[in-house]
């Protein structure tokens, strides 16, 4: 968890891991298969140290094509713009019912797709 440290006139602000995990996720900052150790608050921002898993990393980008999808799933996700593994397991469930031509059979086989691969959508 990040702390903010109260100063003069201001307040403490908590942060949780899981939180500043996500946002550096969407901002393309970090992949899934990184790990933050440490954050520090400097004068510009924050120092965040990560540990990396390279070989997790080299799978999930690999393109979504490596999960044998029915040919309306495969479209639907490629047409959406999501090309890799990593891409893929950023979106949830919920998201992937807005892509257009993919229902709940092309989620369905997405999900177990993703499972034979012990890898998952975003909660």
């Amino acid at each position: 968890m990040l702390i903010f440290k109260k100063q003069k006139n201001m307040r403490t602000i908590k942060i949780p891991n899981e939180e500043i995990h996500s946002f550096l996720l969407h901002s393309g900052k970090i992949t899934l298969s990184d790990k933050i150790i440490s954050i520090k608050v400097v004068k510009n921002g924050l120092d965040i140290s990560l540990e990396l898993d390279h070989e997790k990393d080299q799978f999930l980008r690999l393109s979504i094509e490596h999960l044998d999808l029915p040919i309306y799933a495969f479209n639907s996700l490629r047409n959406t713009g999501i090309a890799t593994l990593d891409e893929l397991c950023s979106y949830s469930e919920s998201h992937l019912h807005s892509f257009r031509n993919l229902g709940k059979r092309g989620i369905q086989s997405i999900i177990a797709a993703l499972a034979f691969y012990n890898l998952k959508l975003k909660e």
